[in-house]
């Protein structure tokens, strides 16, 4: 009876051992499949950016006497679609001015219920990009335009201000460059992070804040006469990066 006694309690033992045992791994799993820290972390990256081209609309528009006139003859009409012809082939060749579509039309007004002609429209306009090199092209260009206006009598030109602006090819390479450098400081988190921790971390995303392009591209208008004074403005970029290390 001694002897079963003390087989039952050595194997009850054992039984009980082994259980613990299991239960202990499993925590351990369990621990090491939850020990993950997330990490998040805000940071802003910033570049000096050249405005490095001109914008500009010149607009061509009614004289007062044609606004006020009350009828075009066939030659009269002819004589302002020719007149344009020069200007929109002027525009053509600059290679710095797109546009030039216009409308000629007559104006109605009324009153007393009753409709009658009251001067002639006439609209248009171009836009016109160029680069700090082609100032001078712009300048003659006007010249240009105002030569052939001379002896019109229903069409003129007014001189609008010009904008400096951000070309396209500089704005792209200046948001690529911008995610370059949120992409290498999110790398060196995770390093940083990983040493500190002794855990393996990676990054596991990262969100840009809205509206934090440099997407104001132009500048307050400037006179006619362009400064040679260059100036430049801080773009930045805000993101969000999430870390794990496990």
């Amino acid at each position: 009876m001694r002897n079963f006694l003390k087989g039952f309690f050595i194997g009850f033992g054992i039984m009980i051992f082994f259980v613990l045992g299991i239960v202990v791994t499993k925590a351990y799993e369990l621990l090491a499949i939850n020990n993950k820290s997330t990490i998040e972390r805000e940071v802003e990256v910033t570049k000096t950016i050249k405005y490095d081209n001109y914008l500009a609309n010149p607009n061509f528009n009614s004289s007062k006497e044609l606004s006020i006139k009350e009828y075009l003859s066939n030659e009269e009409k002819n004589e302002i679609i020719n007149t344009f012809s020069k200007i929109l082939e002027l525009a053509n060749n600059s290679d710095i001015c797109k546009g030039g579509s216009y409308t000629l039309q007559q104006n109605i007004a009324y009153k007393d219920g009753i409709q009658f002609p009251s001067g002639f429209l006439f609209k248009s306009g171009f836009e016109c990009n160029f680069s700090k090199e082609k100032i001078k092209n712009y300048e003659e260009l006007l010249n240009k335009f105002n030569e052939v206006l001379k002896d019109n009598k229903y069409i003129t030109l007014d001189i609008p201000a010009v904008n400096e602006v951000i070309s396209d090819t500089n704005f792209t390479n200046i948001k690529e460059s911008l995610h370059d450098e949120i992409y290498e400081k999110s790398e060196e988190l995770k390093e940083h992070y990983s040493k500190i921790s002794n855990k393996i971390c990676k990054v596991i995303n990262i969100t840009y804040e809205n509206n934090s392009y440099p997407y104001a591209r132009y500048k307050n208008d400037i006179i006619y006469n362009i400064p040679t004074v260059e100036k430049d403005m801080i773009a930045k970029l805000k993101a969000n990066i999430k870390i794990e290390c496990e």
